[in-house]
């Protein structure tokens, strides 16, 4: 997966963009959270070059989702809604299955619009998940790697369709250039049997506990036709 393969044909207001193109530097980049429900934090600073955008158009982040990780379209929406972050799938995807584990899952892409304040800075948050693992004989954990982030300059096109064009490399050093990495457990090959006779064991006993107390409990009175207790 590559900005190309998600870089359409141009769009006719294309031609209005600037000669010289925003610069974007990655001033830092970062995982919030634990376990498998984390937030992607990137700071960014942009030199727009004097440069103003045609409507429609906006400098955005380009994260390339692995197919061990995804992110929920729903969650995404209510970031934007509450005045968040605006971040939503490339029109080229298909919304991410959410149920499915890594093995068949396939990678997305999300673009993540950089609304830069006066000075150019601006915070971009992604939620992101964990995909559960294929089981293995030797491994406790694996890491899942979320590639930094290309930029582009994306503009809404009718049809909700979208059309990029890509920026120069980003600025910013290692914080530009090094993927973020959510180390997963892995379940070991053999548990499930440990965990189907545990599972049964721990149901039937919950179920004779449940047996016991009803048979123990004292009956429980029955009222009659005309209010006396039977």
């Amino acid at each position: 997966l590559s900005l190309s393969t998600v870089t359409g044909a141009l769009h006719p207001f294309m031609a209005s963009l600037p000669a010289t193109l925003p610069a974007v530097t990655v001033e830092g980049r970062a995982l919030e959270g634990a376990g498998f429900h984390r937030d992607v934090v990137t700071r960014v600073s942009v030199d727009y070059k004097g440069a103003v955008l045609p409507a429609g158009c906006v400098v955005a982040a380009l994260e390339l989702i692995p197919d061990t990780l995804y992110v929920d379209a729903f969650e995404l929406g209510e970031l934007a809604r509450f005045g968040h972050t605006r971040a939503r799938m490339a029109a080229s995807e298909a919304e991410m299955e959410l149920e499915r584990p890594s093995f068949v899952s396939v990678p997305g892409v999300v673009l993540v619009d950089v609304a830069a304040d006066a000075a150019g800075e601006a915070v971009l948050r992604m939620p992101i998940h964990a995909r559960y693992q294929a089981v293995s004989a030797v491994a406790d954990h694996r890491d899942a790697a979320l590639p930094p982030p290309g930029f582009v300059i994306a503009c809404d096109a009718p049809g909700g369709a979208q059309s990029l064009v890509r920026l120069g490399a980003a600025g910013g050093g290692l914080a530009a250039a090094m993927p973020l990495t959510i180390r997963q457990p892995v379940g070991r090959s053999g548990d499930e049997t440990l965990v189907f006779f545990g599972t049964h064991v721990v149901t039937a006993v919950g179920a004779l506990f449940l047996v016991a107390v009803a048979a123990c409990a004292p009956p429980v009175p029955r009222v009659g036709a005309k209010g006396k207790t039977e």
